[in-house]
């Protein structure tokens, strides 16, 4: 009777094993070329993806690094074992000011905490040293990355920081910028079209937006409305409000002064608020006027700060489409450290997809 042996199935970790001891039993010389993914797999008798992932493995510990079109390359001592240093430039911003950390304090701590558990050192900058006409050129020396808030970029800073030799990526951008930077971003379509998805029309006798005009929620507004007209409404159907906002403002004041502008015409509306911080003023301004979010129009707003512990009103209650902050930061920290640990100088969009998180002011 014949036996039936099975065979052993080859794992991308034993490629990935035989690979990391070549090296060091042969010595490999910095940038000796690797067997390619084709001949990994034949050699092994494994699939393509199989020999893919070893190598990415090894590349993402620092082993080897790869280039597009040539191949894989045996990374250099230097550059596998000593600990990266990562320059992160920042706004200072008013951390007292109501809020500060659920907008803003999130983003700064995910980058700092994936820096840590990357065993990088960082070196901190602020806007403010950047746009001084005394900073050094200097200041750079010895940074391996710079990992760059959207809000220090202007006509002051963006000259500095396109003549850093290392890898750029900026993050705190809701829309993609034209420079030649790595960009972490929202995906914003993805939470608006859920909205759509869940919204009854029926329910909606049109739209009103309210936004202040700072580039972000005119991003918000402009993506909100461009998936509306997907949606079925027609451009006639959707009003636009500006929310001014005064100094020292998050927006619970505009939000509330520029209720009293649509109190006459909201009811059967659905309100897209761009702002978590206007939707709380805006919802104080109904409320006032005796018209409940969620009963007599249907609300949505953009942050989910309520999910960051912001309870202005004792319970979450705000529909809100999820800003990613946190996993923005990881995925900017991910994308600097590998351009500098692949010697990569192509530019890398990624987006991380919004969600809507139902509450009682809309959608229920």
């Amino acid at each position: 009777m014949a036996v039936a042996v099975a065979k052993k199935r080859v794992r991308s970790w034993d490629i990935a094993e035989y690979l990391r001891k070549d090296i060091r039993r042969n010595s490999l010389a910095p940038d000796t070329p690797i067997m390619s993914t084709r001949h990994l797999a034949n050699h092994f008798k494994a699939s393509l993806v199989t020999a893919n992932r070893a190598l990415n493995t090894l590349a993402d510990e620092g082993v080897l690094y790869r280039v597009q079109g040539s191949g894989s390359f045996v990374k250099g001592k230097d550059k596998l074992n000593r600990r990266l240093v990562i320059g992160l430039i920042q706004s200072v911003l008013n951390q007292e000011r109501n809020g500060f950390y659920a907008a803003f304090g999130i983003s700064i701590d995910s980058c700092l905490e994936e820096l840590r558990e990357k065993y990088c050192d960082v070196r901190y900058f602020s806007y403010q040293n950047l746009a001084e006409q005394r900073f050094p050129k200097t200041a750079f020396a010895g940074l391996d990355g710079l990992i760059v808030s959207s809000s220090c970029l202007d006509d002051k800073t963006v000259p500095m920081l396109e003549n850093f030799p290392g890898p750029i990526t900026i993050y705190g951008n809701e829309y993609q910028v034209d420079l030649p930077f790595n960009q972490a971003l929202p995906d914003l379509e993805w939470g608006f079209r859920e909205t759509f998805r869940r919204l009854d029309k029926s329910k909606a006798n049109g739209i009103i937006t309210l936004s202040a005009r700072h580039a972000n929620a005119v991003a918000r507004e402009k993506y909100f409305i461009r998936t509306a007209l997907k949606a079925g409404f027609n451009r006639a159907d959707i009003e636009e409000v500006e929310v001014k906002l005064a100094e020292d403002d998050n927006g619970r004041i505009g939000g509330y002064n520029a209720t009293k502008n649509i109190l006459d015409r909201c009811h059967g509306k659905l309100l897209f608020i761009t702002s978590d911080f206007v939707a709380f003023g805006v919802i104080d301004g109904l409320r006032e006027a005796g018209i409940e979010p969620g009963r007599d129009l249907q609300l949505v707003s953009y942050d989910n700060l309520e999910s960051s512990n912001m309870r202005p009103f004792g319970e979450p209650i705000l529909t809100s489409i999820d800003h990613p902050k946190a996993e923005i930061s990881r995925r900017a920290v991910d994308m600097t450290i590998d351009a500098v640990r692949n010697n990569d100088n192509c530019q890398h969009i990624v987006r991380v997809p919004t969600h809507l998180e139902i509450r009682k002011t809309g959608l229920c």
